[in-house]
């Protein structure tokens, strides 16, 4: 019997080891298939993007062009009320704006207060020094507010970008903000994220016409190729609908990210693209936005 009983205890010890090993093989191959991407990406999500409705103007538009910094070129007049005006005459429906924040906490159209962007302070102004000093000595600046109150008319969208602001490390929550004070127009709002956390923020409150995050600068590259299917289960289970690259060479890791991203179902936004020779290959290699100084509406791509 007692025989019996050590084989038995002995016997139990062996199962526990063996499922411990096994347990922990299982997580490694996971580990493995994560960084190969080799598992299923579900598309079972809901569409969140208000203008990307069947027969609006957004999903008809192929491709889509965005009015970078306002539309007056980033160190020329961008940001500024005359950029926007300029753009809207142009045609464009979605014009993308910088966001950063006075000393004493008011949101003004600004991609960073330092030398050489546009309005040159060595300092963060107040909003009195803000308004005071024309953009590039001649251009009309713009807070939050004026923005809204200056084309209430305006039937597209505001393009939403605080890097600057996020940047600066200041603690200012945007999206609370928006939420706050602009509840009535955040749905002609598209929020460029900052972050995977503040894109699942911005794209879970469905508040939104939608929520763009940026993708990693590596994302076609052997070294961060292997975080695509992970981002991409984040971005399709919270409702994020679109994705950003900055323009660079196009290989064939670069094709085949875009197309992955494409079949799910997001919008691939390509920042930096000026001439339409460029657009063009970008388009054949599967993006459909581009966030532009120079190319307008009216061209054929």
């Amino acid at each position: 019997m007692t025989r019996l009983a050590i084989m038995g205890v002995l016997l139990c010890f062996a199962c526990a080891a063996c499922f411990c090993l096994g347990y922990r093989l299982a997580s490694r191959i996971n580990q493995v298939r994560r960084r190969l991407g080799l598992w299923r990406i579900s598309r079972k999500f809901t569409p969140r993007l208000l203008y990307d409705e069947p027969g609006s103007w957004y999903s008809q538009a192929k491709p889509i062009l965005w009015a970078h910094a306002g539309g007056g070129r980033l160190h020329t007049y961008g940001n500024s009320k005359e950029a926007i005006e300029d753009s809207i005459s142009k045609g464009f429906k979605v014009i993308e704006i910088d966001l950063d924040l006075t000393s004493d906490g008011v949101p003004v159209l600004s991609h960073r207060f330092r030398p050489g962007n546009q309005i040159q302070f060595d300092h963060r102004p107040t909003l009195s020094e803000f308004l005071s000093a024309p953009i590039n000595g001649r251009y009309t600046p713009l807070t939050l507010q004026g923005l809204f109150d200056e084309f209430k008319s305006f039937d597209g969208y505001w393009a939403v970008d605080s890097w600057g602001l996020y940047s600066s490390g200041i603690k200012f929550n945007l999206i609370s903000y928006l939420f706050e004070t602009h509840a009535e127009l955040t749905h002609h709002i598209i929020y460029l994220a900052n972050d995977l956390q503040e894109g699942v923020q911005g794209a879970k409150s469905g508040r939104f016409a939608s929520v763009h995050c940026g993708l990693p600068n590596d994302i076609d590259k052997p070294s961060g190729v292997w975080q695509l299917p992970h981002l991409i289960r984040i971005y399709t289970g919270a409702g994020i609908r679109s994705v950003t690259l900055m323009d660079r060479p196009i290989s064939e890791m670069t094709r085949i990210v875009v197309n992955r991203l494409r079949e799910v179902g997001l919008h691939v936004s390509i920042v930096g693209v000026d001439s339409a020779e460029r657009a063009k290959k970008w388009i054949e290699a599967g993006a459909d936005v581009f966030n532009t100084d120079k190319l307008t509406p009216n061209i054929v791509l």
